[in-house]
């Protein structure tokens, strides 16, 4: 175990002036790094600041740097994440050049006589540790991009499938578009979910805007709609198309439950809901 207390002090000494400098000398404009905000840039030099000090315990002690917890925070920061990765990584190895070059000043102005094997330990040292943290990153980073990626479209999928309150206790479910097995998942869920919260005792589910379902989203949708009788709602399905009929008669649903209408108008219109 090498151990080097005064390169440690000399390096810790200058973790202010290699923020400063390294902020001075940012090339990239994109995401994070491009901000004119205020409020962001002093964070961001915090951020910078924060990483030295947790990366120069590499020259004391036990020679291991504790940045878990400072990844965590970064690689899920809003700016950080709309950055792209390659610059990040890229401002990660522009830092690593800055601690080779303080090093060797550090030799220079400082201890001239260090063996050279040691130079060559603590400049294997910063390479490594450095690519350590960039492989830590780049997982942690694709790991908060990925459940940001699937909340957004968790979200886009529950706005696509509105209930909209027809009255006090019924209401309408339109699906439009194409409906793949994980917004038929999401569907089914919130349905259930929304018709108990609401108190609604009776549902149209109108399917005139799917274009095509396959038979493993058509279960689902009989699936809901079981899901629904239990828990004492009625469904009304309309804008059923042949294909999704003919499929569901190939599971085996059966329709004796089930109220059936040939669209939503005619819904609208036998229930006098205008006029």
């Amino acid at each position: 175990m090498n151990v080097n207390n005064q390169l440690y002090t000399y390096m810790i000494n200058r973790s202010e002036g290699i923020t400063n400098r390294w902020f001075e000398d940012l090339e990239s404009d994109e995401g994070v790094y491009g901000s004119k905000n205020e409020s962001v840039i002093t964070k961001l030099k915090k951020q910078n600041h924060d990483f030295h000090i947790q990366f120069f315990n590499l020259f004391k002690g036990d020679g291991v740097i504790q940045v878990d917890s400072w990844i965590a925070r970064v690689a899920k920061d809003e700016y950080h994440q709309n950055t792209p990765l390659d610059t990040i990584i890229g401002e990660f190895m522009n830092n690593q050049l800055i601690y080779i070059e303080l090093f060797e000043e550090y030799l220079q102005n400082v201890d001239p006589t260090m063996d050279v094997a040691e130079q060559r330990h603590w400049l294997k040292e910063i390479t490594k540790q450095m690519n350590d943290v960039i492989v830590q990153f780049t997982k942690e980073y694709e790991s908060q991009s990925q459940m940001r990626t699937s909340a957004q479209q968790k979200t886009i999928v529950e706005l696509s499938c509105p209930i909209l309150m027809l009255s006090q206790r019924t209401a309408l479910l339109p699906v439009v578009g194409d409906i793949d097995t994980y917004r038929a998942k999401i569907m089914f869920e919130q349905t259930l979910s929304q018709s108990a919260e609401k108190k609604i005792t009776e549902l149209f589910i109108d399917l005139s805007g799917v274009p095509i379902i396959d038979t493993m989203v058509a279960q689902q949708i009989f699936q809901l709609i079981e899901g629904l009788r239990l828990l004492g709602v009625s469904t009304t399905l309309s804008g059923l198309r042949p294909e999704i009929a003919q499929t569901a008669v190939q599971l085996g649903i059966q329709f004796e439950n089930i109220s059936i209408k040939s669209s939503l108008a005619q819904v609208v219109e036998e229930r006098g809901m205008i006029g």
